[in-house]
């Protein structure tokens, strides 16, 4: 060992003290104080294990003058009653903080009053039961499912699930930190304005009532606690989300109900009225074997309804569920507040085994349409893309074609223009083979000529499948026809005519039977003067 050393290992104070072990006194004594203070800081904030945890933590609590710990709320306040605290066989802290505020269950519910921003209601439980027998013979009481009725709202059919979640949490809930048990400072939680009062009847009298205030910061849960008491609660925010329904929440969202069957969808009638309809339209199905249209219009006039638009009127009256109930039994302020007093549109419609009257909206800014059942009394808010019926008019309902006859209904078709009449004869021809299997084909004829049905069919279809292209109806035509089509049943319908007159912009007048109703392109009357006599030759023609 070095002289130096030696000298200083020697060295001590009076006491018997080296140097380097009062400096190690001091460095411990630091350390004791630094642990001393950690230790403090743990008894005021205590930690709870997690007993479902895998390495669970364990947690450290303050301790009593008799080594017993005890809990703190989290201002720090002992927790006297050792309520929301579990201790282990040694009388160790497990956890604290979980108050089961009710432990019931729904089943035993028979009233709950709410009270929150949007009013107060009053939701009825009742969970029958019924006697019946085992497989052994012996008498069982099995319980039924629990029935809900909102008081004042006893007609109106309820949301499934809504009134269910309100009794769920009403009589399960459970905290999940004491915050304050002195209850001081109330308006710090919103509970000196309670968000949501609940009032829960039990079936043995017991009566809970619960006040429900702001939700913790970095959600955390929300506050809340016995209206009754002082102690202040953190619990989930989703154990108290149905406390803030309003009694229209409750309600079925479902306008009118699907049908059960095809036969009970089919449609017998739809009659639409209101400022979008300044005459009465009424749709029927179509029973004209002349046209493949699904539906035909009675009312303003008789004629074929446009394919696409006639079925999603229809469809859109059954099966229509909405985004909201708004009003229940509205008054007359509340249907001139949602459009109603003077309806955009009203339909009645008729079906094989119900009927519906539905009053609509215009449609908002936001595609919004408020929507009243006249049979439930009942306002909704719907998309306007679920109501055709009422964002229609009765141009849209008209039939995309001018006319469109079915080939196998008709005799014959003539067209006339620059003055001479073309006219081809149509014949069904039905065949056997030695087999007995049938063949059908259409026999076609000008004169005492026939053609190919092959060729005729381009033309056919060109004549045919010629599209509306602006409401003429009122138009007074110019000068002499340029094109005149006639069609001839063969199932003793009368005659349809179809007159075409020159216009503006490039475009024909058509006449229907003599009555002024759309407009064509000219190109379409071009096409078929054009083809008309390649076809009389039985020349092939192009499609247009």
């Amino acid at each position: 060992m070095a002289k130096g050393e030696k000298k200083n290992k020697d060295k001590t104070n009076k006491k018997g003290i080296t140097k380097n072990t009062r400096m190690l006194v001091i460095v411990i004594a630091a350390v004791v104080l630094l642990v001393g203070g950690l230790m403090a800081m743990i008894f005021l904030m205590p930690t709870c294990s997690d007993p479902n945890s895998v390495n669970p933590v364990e947690a450290t609590y303050p301790t009593d003058a008799n080594g017993r710990e005890y809990a703190v709320d989290s201002k720090g306040n002992k927790i006297e009653n050792d309520e929301g605290v579990s201790r282990d066989k040694n009388g160790k802290i497990v956890e604290d903080g979980v108050v089961q505020i009710t432990t019931q269950g729904p089943l035993l519910v028979t009233k709950v009053e709410i009270e929150n921003e949007s009013g107060t209601y009053t939701i009825l439980s009742e969970t029958p039961t019924e006697k019946t027998t085992d497989a052994e013979g012996n008498e069982v009481e099995e319980t039924q499912e629990t029935i809900y009725t909102v008081v004042g709202f006893e007609d109106a059919q309820l949301q499934s699930g809504q009134a269910e979640s309100i009794a769920n949490q009403a009589s399960n809930m459970a905290s999940t930190e004491i915050i304050d048990i002195s209850g001081k400072n109330l308006s710090d939680y919103g509970l000196d304005k309670p968000r949501a009062k609940v009032k829960t009847t039990f079936n043995d009298g017991t009566v809970v009532k619960m006040d429900i205030g702001n939700d913790a910061p970095s959600d955390l849960g929300t506050y809340i606690k016995y209206s009754d008491k002082t102690e202040v609660y953190l619990t989930g925010k989703d154990s108290v989300n149905a406390f803030f329904y309003s009694v229209l929440d409750l309600l079925n969202t479902e306008i009118t109900d699907a049908a059960s069957t095809e036969e009970n969808a089919e449609l017998k009638s739809i009659t639409l009225s209101g400022t979008n309809f300044p005459q009465e339209v009424t749709m029927v199905p179509n029973d004209d074997e002349t046209c493949s249209a699904h539906y035909k219009l009675t009312k303003p006039e008789e004629r074929f309804v446009n394919v696409v638009n006639g079925d999603n009127v229809k469809g859109s009256v059954r099966g229509l569920s909405a985004l909201s109930v708004v009003a229940y039994h509205p008054s007359k302020d509340q249907l001139s507040k949602y459009g109603l007093s003077k309806p955009a549109a009203t339909v009645e419609a008729e079906f094989n085994d119900n009927s519906y009257k539905l009053s609509a909206s215009k449609a908002d800014d936001s595609g919004n349409v408020y929507v009243y059942n006249h049979d439930t009394n009942i306002v909704y808010q719907v998309s306007d893309t679920k109501v055709a019926w009422a964002t229609t008019s009765y141009e849209d309902l008209k039939y995309e074609y001018v006319l469109k006859p079915s080939e196998e209904k008709l005799s014959s078709i003539e067209i006339t223009a620059d003055g001479k009449t073309y006219k081809y004869g149509l014949e069904k021809v039905t065949k056997t083979d030695d087999e007995g299997n049938e063949t059908s084909s259409t026999k076609i004829t000008y004169g005492d000529k026939s053609i190919p049905e092959s060729k005729f069919t381009t033309f056919f279809d060109n004549l045919t499948t010629v599209q509306r292209s602006g409401d003429g109806s009122g138009a007074k035509p110019g000068g002499k026809a340029v094109l005149t089509v006639k069609y001839n049943y063969n199932n003793g319908k009368a005659s349809d005519t179809l007159t075409f007159y020159k216009a503006e912009n490039r475009k024909m007048l058509v006449q229907v039977n003599g009555k002024s109703d759309t407009y064509v392109f000219e190109t379409y009357t071009s096409k078929i003067i054009e083809d008309a006599p390649k076809i009389a030759k039985g020349e092939t023609v192009t499609p247009m």
